[in-house]
């Protein structure tokens, strides 16, 4: 999928104002190479080490010249990870009440449960995602991703942020190839967010597909050729007098209510994602509506069905042709960096305007840790932990900047501030703190994260099958 690129560099280099320094008392692999434009002005590299003979691990420190002047210099650390030839990037989460739900965990936990989980692959470094639902006295969503979510081939969130120009969603294929949806851009792939159109996939007791139904719908009354999933987040009970109704047993749930402002949608802009096992059959009666942690699935007896109790079953939302072979997305709230040219100006002030989009002109120069992920041409994911330092953090450009000088040409901005964080796997076993924005050795809660993987003893088995116990 990807080559490697490693120069090795001990050098200062001129280039448009621009220059890197490597310490003469230590000869360490410079990531960065030897081109930088704009206001940075310095990358000392300070450490770097190569985990599992695959991810490169490094630590820089960065100068700029923000405005231009030597009365705005702004210095801080950057963590950085770039992944190897066989490097896999995944989207993390875990839920809460017996995975009925969306949930929050710090970043090293998330990295522990997906090695847990997916013994042949090694999770080496590890980033927070998305922008997530933390409102834990306010909202019954918390955890709950503000994107676009597919973990493993599983459509967790499927609507997207729209009308935030610049905000988006990344999605890796399974071939480790990427794409990207991002609005307000010409030309870019579109995200289906149709409410209400589910697939049901239905499997024996291996995991073997032995049927499934296209399209079905969500919290309404099935018809006589169209099933529908009822669930316990229904607005209101449902009639399904003369359906058959088979009860699911959720071993997940999620249920992703928020809409595109960061609200409620008061349209029912919503998605689910089921997975289960059928418990019962029986009919259906009036005004229906599951408890919590079971689905119905109502199917008129006239259709034709491989539903049938102990089959394992899952209701995943309908994607576009695009997006159907994605099998880890997440969203991001800004991207940088497309197609190998920054988003932003040089001395971007909260009066000036972006070259392209920005979703919020006072943030993109606000003083706070950063979260970053970029690609490569050829799909190698990069991940960055921006720290604030002396009272300094890295504005959008500068980030744009830093992955461009990576070798990058898509760069996106995560959640950070007290969400940033990142986990590196070293090579004995142990999880170490890279960084984290809060909470001393533990980090945030965060909604998902992103990991760095690559396969053990060389096998690429798809990670988490969910194989029927």
């Amino acid at each position: 999928m990807k080559k490697k690129l490693i120069a090795l560099l001990i050098l200062s280099v001129l280039v448009l104002n621009v220059f890197i320094t490597v310490p003469a008392s230590a000869a360490v692999t410079n990531p960065y190479g030897a081109t930088n434009y704009g206001c940075i002005t310095d990358i000392s590299m300070k450490s770097h080490s190569v985990l599992e003979n695959e991810v490169q691990y490094f630590t820089s420190s960065v100068t700029s010249q923000r405005y231009g002047t030597s009365s705005t210099t702004a210095a801080y650390d950057t963590y950085g990870a770039i992944g190897g030839e066989n490097t896999r990037m995944f989207v993390y989460s875990m839920g809460k009440n017996n995975d009925t739900d969306f949930a929050t965990k710090p970043v090293k936990t998330l990295m522990q449960n997906f090695a847990a989980e997916n013994p042949d692959w090694i999770p080496v470094a590890a980033i927070n995602g998305d922008f997530f639902d933390i409102e834990t006295g306010n909202t019954p969503g918390i955890g709950e991703p503000e994107n676009v979510m597919i973990q493993n081939g599983d459509v967790y969130k499927g609507h997207h942020l729209e009308g935030v120009a610049g905000a988006g969603v990344i999605g890796m294929k399974e071939d480790g190839s990427v794409i990207y949806h991002i609005n307000g851009f010409s030309g870019t792939t579109d995200f289906s967010r149709t409410k209400g159109r589910y697939n049901l996939t239905v499997m024996d007791s291996t995991g073997a597909v032995i049927g499934q139904h296209d399209r079905i719908g969500s919290d309404r009354a099935p018809s006589s050729t169209t099933p529908s999933i009822i669930t316990p987040d229904s607005s209101a009970a449902v009639n399904l007098t003369c359906m058959t109704v088979y009860v699911i047993d959720c071993s997940t749930y999620r249920y992703a209510y928020r809409g595109g402002t960061g609200h409620v949608d008061s349209q029912g802009d919503y998605t689910y994602f089921v997975e289960g096992v059928v418990e019962s059959k029986r009919d259906g009666t009036t005004n229906e509506k599951p408890a919590s942690g079971k689905v119905y699935i109502a199917i008129s007896p006239s259709m034709s069905t491989t539903l049938a109790v102990g089959k394992h079953v899952k209701v995943n939302q309908v994607v576009n042709a695009n997006w159907s072979e994605v099998y880890n997305a997440v969203g991001f709230k800004q991207a940088v960096l497309v197609n190998g040219d920054s988003s932003f100006v040089k001395g971007l002030t909260s009066s000036s305007s972006a070259t392209n989009q920005v979703a919020d002109i006072s943030y993109s120069v606000y003083n706070a840790n950063r979260s970053a992920i970029g690609f490569r041409a050829d799909g190698t994911p990069v991940i960055l932990a921006i720290a604030k330092t002396n009272g300094k953090g890295a504005t959008y450009y500068e980030i744009a900047e830093q992955l461009k000088a990576l070798g990058c040409t898509y760069g996106f901005v995560l959640d950070g501030g007290g969400s940033t964080t990142m986990i590196i796997r070293n090579n004995d076993g142990t999880y170490s703190n890279a960084f984290v924005g809060e909470n001393g050795t533990t980090g945030r809660s965060v909604g998902n994260a992103i990991i760095l993987a690559v396969p053990k003893n060389g096998t690429q088995t798809p990670p988490d099958d969910d194989p029927v116990e």
